[in-house]
């Protein structure tokens, strides 16, 4: 049985502590609940305050370390103990949730194009969009409702076929031929 808080005062008995992590590692849930019921807090407020981070990544990183405790927490015998024991594992997940946001940031600073470059893009773009619309204005009417109703609007081929009384298999093939006209108009102009 797991002591209860003082319900006056909020305040937890001393807990034998190789009890809870021994229960724990015998498979008792709640050992590791009151393990986390009584660090949690304390191991948030110094992670915030060893990291400079806020509160939300503080109670990430510990969550990590008590999920690390879930495939293996070693049995200890005293507070001391228990409570480094999940400082280095939740300073150690800060540090890897740091390390990733770090690599993440360095992919998106390296996978974004420089402005001259979104520049010339921009340009490019704009012209195959004038482009393509030019030579959808010049499609007949079943062509371009095919089109608006399988891109525009999401329709799956069935139920383009339903509207315009053809089987799914037509409606793929009209759509490819469709749109095969439209690309090699792309390569004439």
């Amino acid at each position: 049985m797991i002591p209860a808080a003082n319900p006056a005062t909020g305040a937890w008995p001393p807990p034998v502590w190789g009890e809870l992590t021994q229960r724990f590692a015998d498979g008792d849930g709640e050992a590791l609940g009151a393990i986390f019921e009584i660090l949690f807090d304390e191991l948030v407020s110094d992670l915030r305050r060893t990291t400079g981070r806020d509160d939300a990544f503080a109670a990430d990183a510990v969550q990590d370390a008590f999920a690390k405790a879930i495939r293996g927490l070693p049995v200890m015998e005293t507070r001391g103990q228990v409570k480094a024991w999940f400082e280095r594992t939740a300073t150690n997940a800060a540090i890897d949730r740091i390390r990733a946001e770090n690599r993440r940031r360095d992919r998106e600073r390296r996978s974004a194009p420089s402005e001259r470059q979104h520049r010339g893009e921009h340009v490019e773009i704009n012209e195959s969009l004038e482009a393509l619309q030019r030579r959808l204005a010049e499609i007949d009417e079943h062509s371009r409702f095919l089109i608006d109703a399988r891109i525009r609007f999401g329709w799956t081929l069935e139920r383009i076929g339903r509207a315009i009384g053809l089987r799914a298999g037509a409606v793929d093939g009209r759509l490819r031929r469709v749109m095969d006209g439209l690309g090699s108009s792309e390569s004439n102009t």
